[in-house]
């Protein structure tokens, strides 16, 4: 059955794709056959016929992609006009079904390799739009499993291809970062057009992540696991086998597909949600993007232009004195003379301890120097068993690590709750001591000025790590604050701000 591929690795392989590709060609046209003749028309209308010696390859061509199962070829008895052409052998080929399905898997393989990913910016907003419709099936009271099957497909549809994608995405980026040989000017294209593109993706992440949550937990909350399993039975109407095994393993099915879609927005366990995990790869991405810059001007600096070196080193022959300068500067310039070894044996030493050499003897009169063959062989000498390293104990250290890191947790989280109270408050009424909770603020107040347009409107946003949010409404008439924080004093408009955490 895998013989159907061997035309790539054979001898012509060129020749045996360009004609497959015809008959995928002529297939895609519901052209069911086609003859030697017709065949070399396409391939001559394709450009390809230069590969060929003439029609006669072709014929071979077409017998052994017979031979190895590709084409399927029948007698061609039409458009026969004597009996000789009768007796003539003549053949009608097409793509085999083994063909067809190497054809088919060829296509996918490339498609999966030229497919560098995406981040899937529109994906987020169905998502959410497919939980929503979701969650307003499951709270009907007259329950349509249909509608919820149908919107549970189209919702891990949309996640399963956001998901792959982005995995595709982050492992072409770490491959196009290697631009060794790019120009700046392409890079510098390629980087601010990715920059824009990595942005407006964590922006939506940001923005609708919370969203999901939400909507994940209520739907949890309202009982989506006795609509996964409706949804899994009705999965399995259409099926063959209907058994009880049948049916627990689509069951599990769905499960497993709502528990991805959960851990990948949630997190599982101890270990966090996978969109935050993507989302610092992403944002490393942009480092990484700055590090190939400055590999590539660098480069620039410390470019070596061997064609320069060449002709100064041609400039230097022409003008020696005589052969035997040219000689010193050949030897010189290729590294010919041999260079003094740190490291001999014990033989060595003895011998020059007893019988001195100065250091200004040329090496042509002074003796030769003995090294050892696992110097020659490895460049270094082998050392015997040393010391064993010390193995230090960082129990300590990791134990008050964890310490300091509770208490920044804690520290954070009281500045948090200072903040988001979930009450209307104008920042006139605000009294700031603890410097955490001031960042918290200041961190509000920039999510908001970056959304706001009109500096009337009600701005409804959230921080940016999506974990708070916020709602800012200006106050008519109000004079302006002057409030005293930690550090000094926040000058501005009053505001009614509404701050509460966006995944309680």
């Amino acid at each position: 059955m895998t013989r159907v591929f061997a035309h790539l690795s054979a001898e012509n392989s060129a020749c045996y794709r360009a004609v497959l590709d015809r008959f995928v060609a002529a297939k895609e046209r519901y052209r069911l056959h086609l003859r030697p003749e017709e065949l070399w028309a396409d391939l001559q209308t394709a450009g390809a016929a230069e590969l060929f010696d003439g029609p006669e390859q072709v014929q071979l061509q077409l017998r052994q992609l017979e031979d190895w199962g590709n084409l399927v070829a029948t007698h061609d008895s039409g458009e026969v006009r004597t009996v000789e052409e009768f007796n003539r052998a003549r053949f009608l080929y097409q793509l085999s079904r083994e063909g067809e399905a190497a054809e088919a898997a060829l296509t996918v393989f490339r498609e999966r390799i030229a497919d560098p990913g995406a981040l899937q910016t529109a994906a987020l907003g169905d998502i959410v739009d497919h939980l929503q419709a979701l969650a307003a099936l499951v709270r009907d009271p007259r329950g349509d499993a249909g509608r919820v099957h149908q919107t549970c497909s189209q919702l891990f549809a949309r996640f399963d291809g956001l998901a792959e994608q982005a995995r595709a995405f982050l492992a072409s980026l770490r491959r196009s970062l290697d631009l060794r040989g790019a120009g700046v000017d392409d890079f510098l294209q390629y980087k601010e057009h990715l920059v824009g593109y990595v942005e407006r993706f964590l922006r939506e992440l940001t923005v609708n992540a919370g969203a999901i949550v939400e909507a994940i937990t209520a739907l949890e909350a309202d009982g989506i696991a006795a609509w996964l399993v409706r949804a899994a039975d009705r999965d399995l109407s259409d099926e063959l086998r209907q058994d009880a095994e049948a049916r627990a393993a689509r069951q599990a099915r769905w499960q497993r597909r709502w528990a991805g879609l959960r851990s990948w927005f949630l997190g599982h366990g101890e270990r966090p949600a996978q969109y935050t995990e993507l989302r610092a790869h992403t944002r490393s991405a942009l480092t990484g993007l700055l590090q190939a810059l400055s590999a590539i001007h660098d480069a620039r600096l410390r470019r070596s232009d061997r064609v320069a070196d060449l002709r100064s080193l041609a400039r230097w022959f022409a003008t020696a004195a005589n052969d035997a300068a040219m000689h010193a500067l050949y030897r010189q310039a290729f590294l010919l003379a041999p260079g003094r070894h740190l490291m001999v044996n014990d033989d060595t030493l003895d011998a020059r301890e007893q019988e001195p050499v100065p250091p200004a003897t040329s090496w042509l009169d002074a003796p030769p120097m003995v090294v050892s063959a696992q110097l020659r062989k490895a460049g270094r000498l082998r050392q015997g068993p040393g010391k064993p390293a010390v193995v230090l104990d960082h129990g300590l250290a990791k134990a008050e690590m964890r310490r300091r890191l509770a208490l920044e947790a804690a520290a954070l989280a009281r500045a948090r709750a200072a903040i988001a109270t979930g009450r209307v408050t104008r920042l006139s009424e605000l009294e700031i001591t603890d410097p955490l909770a001031f960042d918290v603020l200041l961190a509000c107040l920039g999510a908001v000025l970056a959304e706001r347009t009109d500096p009337l409107a009600t701005v409804e946003t959230v921080s940016g790590d999506g974990s708070l949010r916020v709602r800012c409404t200006p106050v008519a008439d109000a004079p302006e604050v002057a409030l005293a924080v930690p550090g000094g004093e926040l000058r501005g408009p009053d505001l009614a701000l509404q701050i509460e955490e966006a995944w309680s």
